[in-house]
């Protein structure tokens, strides 16, 4: 099924964009690897839109202040309809393909941990192993993201 999603521009639920003419556009892919679509009106460029938000607005309606919509199986180019979902930032960020935490550094051959506290990053160092890095990660949470029960 084609719903519109903006004008002169139609989605259907496999992601595709429609012109006006009922033409499939090309999308071009943005530097953070979202899907994107330029809105012309006139020949004049109006707007550059995600077609993961325009497939989920024409199908269900605006996104809620505070929410974002979410690839379930992370594939960014991936915009049909069944793989995405409403969530919060939080929840969003919980659903990313990097390991929370650690990762490869490529330049030295080590594992690198970090946590984020206050907004900042603290550095954990670099382990020689995976499971070391994890560790390191596992300890900095019990002591940085202490929940306080509210209520």
């Amino acid at each position: 099924m084609i719903k519109k999603a903006i004008e002169n521009y139609s989605v259907d639920e496999m992601g595709n964009v429609y012109s006006r003419t009922g033409r499939i556009l090309k999308c071009s892919v943005n530097n953070t690897g979202y899907k994107q679509v330029f809105a012309y009106k006139n020949s004049k460029l109006q707007r550059t839109y995600l077609v993961h938000r325009l497939v989920w607005m024409a199908f269900n309606g605006d996104i809620p202040a505070g929410l974002e919509i979410d690839h379930i199986d992370r594939d960014k180019k991936n915009n049909c309809l069944s793989n995405l979902r409403l969530v919060t930032r939080s929840e969003n960020m919980m659903n990313i393909k990097t390991r929370k935490g650690y990762c490869f550094h490529k330049p030295t051959g080590k594992w690198v941990a970090y946590i984020y506290f206050k907004g900042k990053r603290i550095h954990l160092g670099l382990h020689n192993t995976e499971e070391e890095a994890a560790a390191a990660y596992a300890a900095a949470k019990e002591k940085y993201h202490i929940i306080k029960i509210r209520g």
